[in-house]
């Protein structure tokens, strides 16, 4: 939802949502009426790229506080997703949201076309990474990436390793040293940690680093005109 959206779209898509008894995802960026999309969003409901920095409304423009209706939302039980993508997560977003107590309910890529290539890379190592720079435990981050996303989504039985259910697992190790991370406005931020993928288990099938190779469509015309051109 941006500004040229309007509130009205917002509202056709949560009627519809009623309807349907389904939970809503709602995307904001530039311009959106972030507080009235938070005052009106249900317990289940998803707002993702909830750390953007595209003139973000979640805080006061005056004392940089968190406005009050986001820690209302998720006290009605709203859930607060990251969305990373190419221009959907701002450091400074999120360290502001972090000294507030406020951290997101579930971690994801937004991975797409675009944020898959430099500078951005936005793999879902990379981005749980980010988080663990910002103070977040190690634990935490896992269970943002796995349990919550399942638990928001209705699938209780991905995410978990509860004897019964699909085999999905991941081995990686965590790094140490010194790693230099970036935002999608390409802010960098320096962490000592670093999550590596070794193995990857989907249905009992074991995948390797670089074991499924796809070649990227090109981009269309259209592409360049949504996106700006990538920097190296």
């Amino acid at each position: 939802m941006t500004a040229s959206h309007g509130n009205q779209a917002f509202d056709l898509a949560l009627s519809s949502a009623r309807m349907a008894k389904k939970p809503l995802m709602v995307h904001i960026s530039a311009g959106a009426d972030e507080k009235y999309i938070l005052r009106s969003l249900r317990p289940g409901d998803i707002l993702t790229h909830c750390f953007h920095g595209n003139q973000s409304r979640m805080f006061e423009a005056e004392t940089g506080d968190l406005v009050p209706e986001a820690r209302a939302a998720r006290e009605r039980g709203v859930i607060f997703d990251i969305g990373h993508g190419c221009g959907s997560f701002s450091w400074g977003s999120a360290q502001r949201a972090f000294e507030h107590d406020f951290q997101p309910d579930t971690i994801s890529t937004d991975l797409h076309r675009y944020s898959i290539e430099p500078p951005w890379n936005v793999t879902m190592p990379e981005v749980l990474s980010k988080f663990l720079t910002l103070g977040m435990s190690l634990k935490d981050v896992i269970a943002k990436a796995t349990l919550a996303p399942a638990k928001a989504l209705g699938r209780p039985r991905i995410g978990t390793l509860a004897i019964g259910t699909v085999a999905d697992l991941v081995q990686f190790r965590l790094v140490e040293g010194e790693f230099l991370f970036t935002d999608s406005a390409q802010q960098t931020r320096l962490g000592a940690h670093r999550i590596e993928p070794i193995l990857c288990i989907r249905k009992g099938i074991p995948y390797h680093p670089g074991d499924i190779q796809r070649p990227l469509r090109p981009l269309y015309p259209c592409d360049e005109a949504i996106f700006p051109p990538r920097r190296a």
